[in-house]
Formats: structure tokens, sequence, C-alpha cells
């Protein structure tokens, strides 16, 4: 807030304090200066519960502070300042940039000298652009067996998507962390269900596209399980992390390009579904029932299969969706294989909550 008349400012943030505390019961301090270094320090001498405006005397002020105090000073440049006789900015007064740089270093000799003098040109930043985001789990996890896992990490999959959608962003490094029981630990650790003593072990791959879809990310570390090869039974804490973030894009169309005429009804139609090229659904059918059969369900990308069944749903064949995914059930019931139980109801999970936003009901079909 940028405003000269003090008794304004001061009203507004007793307000601004009141409304908090009214709200959810927790006290505030606040200091207030005329950049980011001397309103942090003003808050210093407000802790606890209360306020302090610096805004008439900000040189008087800084001088008095302790330099162990400044932003970015730890213990290592509090001890050389010290050494050399520097305890308060006042004591820096006469000191010279050059100076503070023999002993300090160019960087952080500029950075002391501007604070000392309560200089800071750093820029008020309300919101940070992300460069990660992950969900992680490492409390109450007991798996033993890889079906089991693969739900769980289809379940943390789905959150992140949650989140990444929430944030509007998409991902091109998807990162696998686990906690496993360090070897000669006990089962069960003090902590009831909690993770003891672990080995914490970590394994990175990139997409070619960046992505926040549910299903890729599950195939993915999926694929990284396969790398690690760990013992279930030792895993005692999950976290799926994606990186090189990049926004997704919205496209609005100008105001003034918008019509008011009439829209011809054909505009709406959906798209008619097409999975490699083809558009009939028994030649598509045809195309899926190999892959269905195959040993691999990774050896087809299974987000163009899922992409595919999706585009059923508002086209209206939901009977031929429905068909086809209890031909999938049936073909993995009989094999039972992990890998491929995990695909399936990673789909069935997906497609019936699209179906339930479109037509407020599920198909009568079961994950396995």
């Amino acid at each position: 807030v940028e405003c000269d008349d003090e008794s304004l400012i001061s009203t507004f943030v007793t307000d601004l304090r009141d409304e908090i505390h009214s709200a959810i019961g927790c006290t505030v301090s606040t200091g207030v200066g005329s950049n980011k270094l001397l309103a942090r320090m003003a808050t210093r001498i407000a802790k606890p519960n209360g306020q302090h405006l610096c805004m008439r005397n900000e040189q008087e002020f800084i001088l008095t502070q302790r330099i162990s105090d400044l932003p970015g000073v730890g213990y290592n440049i509090e001890q050389k300042l010290t050494s050399n006789g520097y305890l308060t900015c006042k004591d820096l007064i006469n000191v010279t940039q050059d100076q503070l740089a023999a002993f300090l270093g160019p960087k952080t000799g500029k950075t002391i000298y501007n604070f000392s003098r309560g200089i800071d040109d750093r820029l008020f930043v309300t919101k940070h652009e992300r460069k990660s985001i992950s969900v992680e789990i490492n409390y109450g996890i007991r798996l033993s067996t890889l079906a089991e896992l693969s739900v769980f990490l289809n379940n943390l999959a789905g959150e992140l998507h949650k989140r990444m959608k929430n944030e509007g962003v998409q991902g091109n490094q998807i990162s696998l962390k686990l906690k496993i029981r360090a070897e000669g630990e006990s089962t069960e650790p003090l902590k009831h269900m909690g993770h003891g003593i672990c080995d914490n072990v970590s394994k990175t791959t990139n997409v070619s596209k960046a992505t926040n879809s549910p299903t890729v990310i599950h195939q993915k570390v999926m694929e990284l399980i396969r790398a690690f090869n760990p013992v279930i039974s030792d895993i005692r804490g999950v976290g799926i992390h994606l990186g090189k973030l990049t926004s997704i894009k919205t496209i609005v169309a100008p105001k003034d390009k918008v019509s008011c005429s009439p829209v011809p009804c054909d505009v709406f139609k959906c798209p008619k579904p097409a999975f490699l090229g083809r558009e009939n659904p028994s030649e598509v059918e045809e195309l899926l029932l190999p892959w269905f059969r195959s040993e691999d369900p990774y050896e087809h990308d299974v987000e163009e299969v899922e992409q595919y069944l999706q585009s059923l749903i508002p086209y209206g064949n939901i009977s031929f969706l429905e068909r086809i995914l209890k031909t999938f059930r049936k073909i993995v019931l009989k094999r039972n294989c992990d890998e491929w139980t995990a695909v399936f109801n990673a789909f069935l999970n997906n497609i019936q909550i699209a179906i339930h936003k479109v037509h407020k009901g599920v198909l009568d079909i079961e994950q396995v």
C-alpha cells in the first residue's frame, strides 16, 4: 500500500488486524516501512501482537538495528562482521561497499552495505511462479502387492492432477520418491504406522510433451517402480513430483470478434471420435482387442487410448464405450496381471468421473 498519511495507515493496519482476529482468532504483528526490509525489521519490534510504523524516522530506525537481524545474515557472516568490530548498522555507516566486499564477497558485501542503510530495491511479489508441484504421503503406508501399489500410485496421480489443474500447469519431468525401510530396522517403528528409519531413493524421467494427465503420470511412475524393483512390503513413503512446469494457456476470443447473429446448431456438434484414424466402432474394436491381449500394457500409448474412450462420452456413444470396457474387464480378469489391472482400474475410474459430470450417472461396471 502506497500512502504517506501515517495516521491513515495506522488505522488501516489496526482494523485489518482486528478483522483477522475476529475471523480466525489469530493475533497478527505488523510492521510498516517504505520497502520490504524496513517493514520486516519493523515487524520484529511489533511482535508479539502489535504494530510498528517507522515511516517518519527510517534512517534513525535502521541505524539502531543489529546486523545479525538483517535478512540473509547467518552465523558465518555475523562472525566475520563481529570479528571486524561491526555489531549494529550504525557501525557500518563509514564503511565502504568495497571494504565489505573484501571479506564478504562482492554480492554479499553489496547487500549488507545497502541493508545497513535501509536500502532495498527488491520488488514485492504477491504470487511466485511455481517451478514444481508434488504430492507425498509418508504415514500409514503398508502395502503387500504390486497391484496395491499401483492403485495407490494411481490415486496419488489423480490428486497431483487436481493440484496441477488448479494451478493451471503441466510438466515435462516426473520424479518418484520412495522411503524404503532401512535394512535391519523393525517392520513396525515406535510411532504407530509411521515410516521409521528409511533409505530415501528417487528416480526421474522426462516426457516429450508436457502433461498433467493422471494416466500418463501413473504410467511413468509404474515404469520407475519397475526400474526400482523394491520390496513392496518395505515401502514406507511415496511421493510424485512434477518439474519443468509450463502454464496451460487458455485462448479467449477478442470481444470485437464475437458475433451477435444466431449460431448454426451444427457448430455445437462434437467431432466424431476417431482412434488411429478409424471412426467406425467395429474397426476401432479390431485395433483395441490385440492391445488388450498383449503382454505389456505400455507397448501402446495408454493416454491415446483413454482419450479416445473419453471422446465417446460427449458424443453420446455410451453403449459402445460400455461394451469396450466390459470386454477389457473380462480379458484383464482372465489374465490376472497386476499391471493390466492397474491400467483398467485407472481407465474406469477416470471415465466414470467424466460420465457422471456429463450424464449424472455411471456405468454398471466394477473395478477389478
